[in-house]
């Protein structure tokens, strides 16, 4: 009896003191802290685009370019040289979330290679960058649903980077 006595005062006032406690002086007070960001705006000299292996890397501001729309549903989101609303016509569309620095590229038009390798000339003259730095970029190349059921859901990556799936 006076054992049950004593687990039941312990569980009953001190662990729920002890979480109290806990709570106030470590968790409450921990801030999470978010990266340093900055979000890139055509006005700047420049756009520092992270690469896989932790670097960076400074290219010519090409969202200033009479090419690149900003896209109304995100103010941080640009398209670069087509937007959704050539998609009956346009071979690929790129996204670039200018504050993650992240490129979604979308293929839309088979045969999918040209496309791609459309894209990746695209690409190239835009941002003024290498192959192997290309590769070094957040990126995903990746053919929707509703273009071809068969060929989405797969990162199909610049055709040579390591990684990349054939077309």
């Amino acid at each position: 009896m006076k054992f049950s006595l004593i687990i039941t005062i312990i569980f009953v006032f001190f662990i729920p003191i002890s979480v109290y406690v806990l709570y106030n002086t470590l968790i409450k007070d921990a801030s999470i802290t978010k990266p340093d960001t900055t979000i890139a705006t055509p006005g700047d000299a420049g756009v520092t685009l992270p690469l896989a292996n932790g670097e960076s890397i400074d290219v010519e501001n090409f969202l200033a370019l009479p090419e690149v729309t900003p896209a109304t549903y995100n103010e941080n989101n640009y398209f670069l040289g087509n937007t959704f609303e050539d998609a009956q016509t346009a071979e690929y569309i790129i996204t670039f979330d200018a504050e993650t620095k992240y490129f979604n590229i979308i293929l839309l038009k088979k045969p999918f290679a040209a496309s791609r390798l459309a894209v990746e000339t695209y690409m190239k003259e835009t941002l003024g960058l290498s192959e192997s730095q290309l590769c070094g970029l957040d990126y995903t190349v990746s053919v929707p649903g509703y273009v071809d059921e068969a060929a989405s859901g797969a990162d199909y990556r610049f055709s040579f980077c390591s990684g990349s799936v054939q077309l």
